[in-house]
Formats: C-alpha cells, sequence, structure tokens
C-alpha cells in the first residue's frame, strides 16, 4: 500500500473504518516525511522497536527492513486487523491488539509487557505517533517503567513538547518538566505542519527524541512520592508556594516558613518560578531522608543540552 491519502482513504472505505478523533487518529501519509523518519531515525539492523499506535502498519512496513524485529502495539481492532492483512507477512514483526497503558493504575499494561517477555530484558527503542490525550501518560509510563530503553522517536503535540522540556518560569513548567528534567534528555528535531497526516489535525506537532536518562537521586520509591509531591503543589500554581504548600496540608504555616526558608526559596514564590533542584531540596526538607541513600549529588547543575527551535 502506498503511504498517501487517496490509498488510505480507500482501505478505509472498503472496511468501513472511520478515523477516530477520540483516540487521536490522524496517520502520517506524507512519503517524504516517513523517509526522513526512517532514513534520519538511526535505526540499525540489530535494534528491537516497540511502536506503539502501530495504525494500519504504514510506518511499520517501512521500517521493519531496517531492524531486527518490531512489536507493534494497536489499541483500535479494524486497524489491527488490516496491519494484520497487509503486513502480516513480515516474519520480523509481531502485531499485538492491546493498550499500551495499564487501565487500573499509572503505568504500561502488564499485559503487553508479558507479550513482549521474551525481548523485555533486551535493549529497546520506541517509536509512536502519540495521540494528544495520552501522549503524556504514556511517556511517563515508559521512562518510569523497568524496561531497557535506549532511545525513544516520538511524534507529539507542539503544546506537548514544550511541556516536556520548559524550564522555570515559563508558562509550559509543571510537574512533568521537572520529572522529565530527572528522567531523559529531549530534543526538538523538527517542527510537523498538519498536511502530512490524514485527517489533518486541528494543531501543528512536533518530533522530538527522547534519551532516557534516569538521574533523580533518591530511590525509587521516593521519585514516585516526589511525584505526587509535584502534583498537589502544581494544583495551585496560581497561588504562592506557600499558600499551595498549606493547601497540600503537608505541615502548618510556621513549619512551611521555616521548610522554605531552610530550602532558599521566598515565600512569594510561585511553583512555576522554582527549579527542579530548588523543588528537589524543598521535598528533602519536607521528608528528610538519610543522606547516605542519596545515590548522587545533592545539586545537579541545570542542563545545556535541550534543542529547541522556532514555533
Amino acid at each position: 500500500m502506498r503511504p498517501n491519502k487517496s490509498c488510505l482513504s480507500e482501505l478505509f472505505r472498503i472496511h468501513n473504518i472511520h478515523a477516530n478523533s477520540a483516540l487521536g487518529q490522524n496517520f502520517l501519509i506524507d512519503p517524504n516525511f516517513l523517509n526522513y523518519i526512517v532514513n534520519s531515525g538511526g535505526f540499525r539492523e540489530n535494534d528491537i522497536l516497540l511502536e506503539i499506535g502501530s495504525g494500519p502498519g504504514i510506518l511499520t512496513n517501512l521500517l521493519a527492513p531496517k531492524v531486527s524485529k518490531i512489536w507493534a502495539v494497536e489499541i483500535d481492532h479494524k486497524l489491527f486487523a488490516i496491519s494484520k492483512e497487509l503486513f502480516g507477512h513480515l516474519n520480523n514483526v509481531v502485531f499485538i491488539r492491546n493498550n499500551i497503558l495499564n487501565k487500573k493504575q499509572d503505568g504500561l499494561n502488564p499485559e503487553v509487557l508479558s507479550t513482549i517477555r521474551a525481548d523485555i530484558e533486551k535493549p529497546l527503542r520506541v517509536i509512536s505517533n502519540l495521540p494528544y490525550k495520552t501522549a503524556v501518560p504514556i511517556i511517563m509510563a515508559l521512562l518510569e517503567g523497568r524496561l531497557r530503553l535506549t532511545a525513544m522517536l516520538l511524534m507529539v503535540q507542539k503544546e506537548i513538547a514544550h511541556r516536556l522540556i520548559a524550564v522555570h518560569s515559563e508558562d509550559n513548567y509543571g510537574a512533568v518538566s521537572i520529572l522529565c528534567y530527572y528522567l531523559a534528555r529531549i530534543k526538538i528535531l523538527r517542527k510537523v505542519p498538519p498536511d502530512v497526516f490524514w485527517p489533518k489535525p486541528m494543531v501543528y506537532s512536533t518530533l522530538i527524541s527522547v534519551i532516557p536518562d534516569y538521574r533523580f537521586p533518591l530511590p525509587r520509591e521516593q521519585y514516585f512520592l516526589f511525584k505526587s509531591f509535584l502534583r498537589e503543589v502544581f494544583a495551585y500554581s496560581r497561588k504562592t508556594i506557600k499558600q499551595a504548600l498549606l493547601k497540600t496540608n503537608r505541615a502548618d504555616k510556621t513549619q512551611i516558613e521555616k521548610i522554605l526558608s531552610l530550602s532558599r526559596i521566598e515565600i512569594s514564590r510561585r511553583p512555576k518560578q522554582i527549579t527542579p533542584e530548588e523543588y528537589l531540596g524543598l521535598f528533602h526538607n519536607l521528608n528528610p531522608y538519610p543522606p547516605s541513600q542519596w545515590d548522587k549529588e545533592f545539586i545537579i547543575p541545570l542542563r545545556r543540552d535541550r534543542k529547541t527551535i522556532p514555533m
């Protein structure tokens, strides 16, 4: 099947399929951009790929000759059936019909992990055109999971890309920005216009590179407490940090003022104005943890390797 609008729309007509906007189904159809992904993605013949949202299998088919194996996960049963019908002959592709996310709690779907268990201990690369509603949960589940991920090449909406790489005092800065700061090195590679998709989305997308790089200096259970702490604070992002902490009921007014002073954070600052390092210090002062258990240096220099392009 040729990757273009007429072929895909005819295929959908024959199979009585309608793109599901609720699932964020906007399919890459531009041959030039598809070739750009395949040829500039740095794929090697020994790579094992996890493709999330493989759709009708257009990109899957193009990538199969480049890599050792592809686990292609698709939640839509009709698209799954089409991809199996068209590309089921590919010996190095395993098609999986399931949700990549766990429905009951944050994280990856254990059924999918069980299916790919043969390669679960091996280095994996991820490629995906992520829908808006589930992009951040999927990215976080991948970064927080126990898969041996070496790199991710992801298509996300422009707004989400900016949330992931935002620094303090920027409008898009939030809990996700801070968590990604400690979990990965993220670069914006290319702005993507709506014209390369069918149906056309209403907004621009962005191709990003995500290199997992776990740098959180406390044990894993402390990371998830830190994550909960950030979510609570940023629920009151328009208030001062003192007011936000009072709302979380973690300490009384006097204790919070002392802890903010100890953390060298002015009580008048707002949550978006506080750096990841300052949040880590604040979290530690609210929840003291033995210094001997810290894995790395307490203060981590602000990264200078985040690449952005004019948007």
